[in-house]
């Protein structure tokens, strides 16, 4: 990311630096192609922002690619500051349970695009506590891992049972393999809190074995509730968005347009060989869940974007 820091300062019990950006992370367009679209605070904003008190920062969108961000971006002192806890502050107990169907689809989706069954090497990157893991060894993959939290890495191993030496403490920055060692990549939910996705994205990419898969699922940047939610909050006067959460849970600083990726794969090595939006109505009345789903399977507006990568 190019910019230029601004000021260091705490609220929430949390130290920030604000760094403005220039170009889009991801298509690398100019500033003229970035367009202001609202503002978001430093906590959940409910119908009615203007009624809180709070720290704002700006959120774009590049018409590029559909990009959304914040900027300035709000980065954290340390990555700790965000997700160094104890994974029973996260889940209850019934999610240290592998369901035998995790990954079905991405399994199957990568015979169908591979042709040929899982096997050779796998990494899972953010590999929490080792569920994807446990996951691809069972489909036939030899797997690694890399996971930046001391206390998930542990619980894998000591819970989960995942190998000690097939889980690396590390973080995607400073985690670092040969260039073609894996035949597959698994990299769901992650992107979205990097401060530099698209260099990050490049080093990973060189990671695959010629004509390697990689699975990437991120937010995406067209979900047809935060639309709903954009519109609403402009016809109550309020210049808000919902788009992203760089400064609460779950510290998203990036939605993603499919253009993200087939622009930034021309200059990083890879295409996008497949793509399946997934649709969430979880926060409409319960009326509302099954039209509002059907609604955003047919016109590609769900909340999540999954895109199949091919190296090459």
């Amino acid at each position: 990311m190019v910019g230029s820091d601004i000021v260091i300062y705490m609220f929430n019990n949390k130290i920030y630096k604000f760094i403005y950006s220039t170009n889009c992370n991801m298509c690398g367009s100019d500033p003229k192609d970035q367009r202001l679209i609202g503002r978001r605070l430093d906590q959940r904003q409910g119908l009615w922002p203007r009624r809180k008190l709070g720290i704002s920062t700006s959120i774009l969108r590049c018409r590029q690619c559909g990009l959304v961000y914040p900027n300035p971006m709000p980065l954290p002192e340390s990555v700790a500051q965000h997700y160094d806890v104890e994974p029973g502050e996260y889940w209850q107990e019934s999610y240290f349970r592998v369901d035998p169907d995790l990954l079905r689809d991405q399994i199957q989706t990568f015979v169908r695009l591979a042709g040929r069954r899982p096997c050779g090497r796998a990494l899972d990157i953010g590999a929490g506590i080792g569920k994807a893991m446990i996951a691809l060894d069972r489909a036939g993959f030899e797997t690694e891992g890399i996971e930046p939290s001391a206390t998930f890495r542990r619980t894998a191993i000591e819970r989960m049972g995942v190998p000690e030496n097939h889980l690396h403490l590390l973080s995607i920055e400073d985690a670092a393999f040969a260039e073609g060692s894996f035949d597959f990549i698994n990299f769901a939910a992650v992107l979205e809190h990097l401060v530099d996705p698209a260099s990050m994205l490049a080093k990973i990419v060189t990671w695959l074995k010629p004509e390697g898969l990689m699975y990437v699922e991120v937010p995406s940047s067209a979900f047809l509730l935060s639309r709903l939610v954009h519109l609403f909050y402009r016809l109550t006067g309020a210049d808000y968005v919902i788009n992203t959460c760089p400064m609460h849970v779950p510290y998203h600083l990036y939605e993603f347009g499919l253009d993200s990726f087939t622009r930034h794969g021309k200059r990083a090595g890879y295409s996008v060989v497949f793509r399946e939006y997934f649709p969430c109505a979880a926060y409409m009345p319960r009326i509302l869940i099954g039209p509002f789903n059907m609604v955003m399977s047919w016109t590609d507006t769900g909340m999540q974007l999954a895109v199949w990568l091919r190296k090459g």
